[in-house]
Parts: C-alpha cells; structure tokens; sequence
C-alpha cells in the first residue's frame, strides 16, 4: 500500500508542476534539489522526508499540508485495518473461553456514547 501512495503523491506533484507549467529541472532548481530526486518522487519510487516535501510544496507555490492531507485519511484508515488483521488473526488462535474473556476486555476499553 506504500507504494501505491507513494505514486499517488508523485502523480499529484507532477500534475501540479504540470499546472505550473513547470519541467522537473526548474522544480528541481526552485526546490534545490537535485533532478534525479524529483524524478524519482514523481515516479514513486522513493519515499520522500519532510523537508524534500516542503521545499518541493514551496517551489510550487502551495501550502506543504497540500502535499499530505489528501493521503492522511487513507493512511489512517491503513493503519487501522493492519491492526484490524493483526487483532484477528490473534483471536483465530484463542481458545473458548480466552475469546469471551477477550470480548470482556474489548467491552470495558470502549468508551461510553
């Protein structure tokens, strides 16, 4: 799932450079960064620090969160659904009786509506 995001986010920086009518050598020159690594954001094929993001959101004259919010939700709900599977997989291997104590614990950790 990384790495599908980390083409999205690619696809939507190139989309906006696009917007800019910007070429990745004058990204890469405004964000001072070098040619080979936007290129290689821009295909996903690496994961890009905190920094590179806000000097290549700079450089494209858009706020950095703009770069992040649209996949923040979906990291989330990733992150969600690997605990999900990791807890289910778990509760394959409990017995009867380990299971309906599991269900007590579940039960006392939600928190009132």
């Amino acid at each position: 799932m990384a790495n599908e995001l980390l083409r999205e986010l690619g696809a939507y920086i190139t989309k906006v450079r696009r917007d800019r009518k910007m070429s990745q050598q004058q990204l890469a020159d405004l964000s001072g960064k070098m040619l080979n690594t936007i290129s290689n954001i821009e295909r996903g094929l690496t994961d890009p620090k905190a920094g590179t993001l806000v000097a290549i959101a700079k450089a494209l004259r858009i706020p950095p969160q703009e770069l992040i919010l649209p996949f923040h939700n979906r990291i989330l709900k990733e992150s969600k659904l690997d605990l999900w599977m990791e807890t289910v997989k778990l509760m394959h291997e409990l017995d009867e009786e380990e299971l309906q104590t599991a269900k007590r614990l579940l039960a006392a950790l939600r928190k009132p509506h």
